[in-house]
């Protein structure tokens, strides 16, 4: 049973890291460039893999901390994805709403975790509470079609996030745990805001040289 575990975690730890990669490799490349898309599709594949695999290990082994940081991982790979995917845009609302629905049950879940005192504390705290905003905007917030490349965006710019901050939690030792879990989305956040303001500013130039 315990070898069975261990393939899991392994392919938990290989779908991370290939995911990790390919997400930092997307981020540097064109937004709707060939490059950028395939590199993209790889690392929401692999994101989610990695996700679900964190699901199953806590599961396997009761962890409410990795339960909640996998179901946070998880809503913001397929929101993004939603959003991004080429289908009829009420179809792409509703789908985006059913999975905002699911993401603020994971987000009161990571809060009643934290303020029960089992695990996670202020990190848990800090990711529910990005979660909620992201899956409150699914479900409230009117969302043009020219807007969802921002929500697609986003979202994946925080899974890729969630990547980098895995691979810190389990390689870097030499750090504060706090400075280790929220360091990435304090650096990240400004990037993605600005990276999905910059790619808005390109649009918006060529629609108006043309």
């Amino acid at each position: 049973m315990e070898l069975k575990y261990e393939y899991l975690l392994y392919t938990h730890a290989s779908a991370g890291g290939i995911a990790l990669i390919a997400g930092l490799c997307a981020a540097f490349l064109k937004k709707g460039s060939k490059g950028h898309s395939r590199l993209g599709k790889t690392f929401a594949c692999f994101m989610a893999s990695s996700a679900i695999s964190a699901l199953l290990l806590a599961l396997w082994h009761p962890n409410p901390f990795l339960l909640g940081i996998g179901f946070f991982t998880l809503y913001l790979v397929s929101s993004g994805w939603i959003w991004i995917r080429r289908m009829p845009f009420g179809k792409k609302v509703k789908l985006a709403k059913a999975i905002g629905a699911a993401g603020i049950l994971a987000a009161i879940y990571m809060f009643y975790v934290g303020i029960t005192g089992k695990s996670g504390g202020i990190i848990l705290y800090v990711f529910a509470g990005i979660l909620s905003i992201f899956s409150l905007a699914d479900l409230v917030v009117k969302t043009a079609p020219n807007k969802a490349a921002g929500k697609h965006g986003g979202r994946m710019g925080g899974a890729l996030v969630a990547a980098v901050t895995a691979f810190m939690a389990t390689n870097v030792y030499f750090l504060p745990p706090l400075l280790v879990w929220l360091g990435p989305t304090v650096i990240g956040t400004p990037l993605i805001i600005l990276g999905i303001r910059r790619f808005y500013t390109r649009s918006k130039s060529k629609n108006d040289e043309g």
